[in-house]
């Protein structure tokens, strides 16, 4: 499995806490104090667990994003996380107005002879579709291009995805970090 070079930035994330002085314990232990966060993880297991049937996909997309959206508004306090949500709502928003698929920037697709392979390999899946005249909001789509970077491969990717890694790479110190008593 080729990762992203996105998938880096829990890890930045997780040394730039432990240089803190946080711990991953710290983190667990916050994790469980966020209000309905049983709520994020339903409303990602049913995104995933219906991302292969296409007849499902509109009803799982909003549900799984309102119990997604129902835990950020709940945390709302919490600055990174609410970063995170921001991002998360910028791809919903963008996704839902061009018929529950992201549109992808064919041009970074196809200039890039791996990244073409990843597609052709797997196929636009039904999340995804090349981006056109008629796309709306075009400017939120995946129109990111990051190139292929020491083992990551490359990869194309919305302002909203950078919006989240953004928001998790202070969202993991934070967590991290201890508390003054």
């Amino acid at each position: 499995m080729k990762l992203s070079f996105l998938s880096l930035v829990p890890f930045i994330a997780f040394i730039i806490g432990k240089a803190m002085g946080g711990s991953f314990k710290k983190m667990i232990d916050e994790m469980y104090k966020l209000d309905k966060v049983g709520f994020g993880f339903v409303g990602m297991i049913i995104l995933d667990l219906t991302k292969d049937n296409p007849e499902m996909i509109p009803y799982a997309w909003i549900a799984g994003h309102l119990f997604a959206f129902i835990f950020f508004w709940a945390n709302r306090r919490n600055v990174p996380l609410l970063i995170v949500g921001v991002g998360m709502f910028l791809n919903f928003f963008v996704v839902t107005a061009n018929g529950f698929a992201m549109p992808v920037e064919e041009a970074h697709v196809t200039r890039d002879p791996e990244l073409m392979n990843l597609y052709l390999k797997k196929g636009l899946d039904p999340l995804h579709a090349f981006a056109t005249n008629e796309t709306r909001f075009y400017f939120l789509s995946d129109v990111v291009y990051l190139p292929r970077l020491l083992w990551f491969h490359p990869s194309v990717v919305s302002p909203g995805d950078l919006v989240k890694a953004v928001g998790a790479l202070f969202l993991i110190p934070t967590l991290m970090l201890r508390k003054k008593e």
